[in-house]
């Protein structure tokens, strides 16, 4: 159980960095294009 709360969490910071390095990337695009 420890083990799947721990991956649980893991995939859940994940994601939310992965939605900011989008955001950065979206933000980025704008100013070069």
């Amino acid at each position: 159980m420890m083990a799947v709360n721990g991956n649980q969490v893991d995939t859940g910071v994940a994601n939310q960095v992965y939605e900011k390095i989008n955001e950065y990337f979206q933000s980025t695009e704008k100013i070069i294009w």
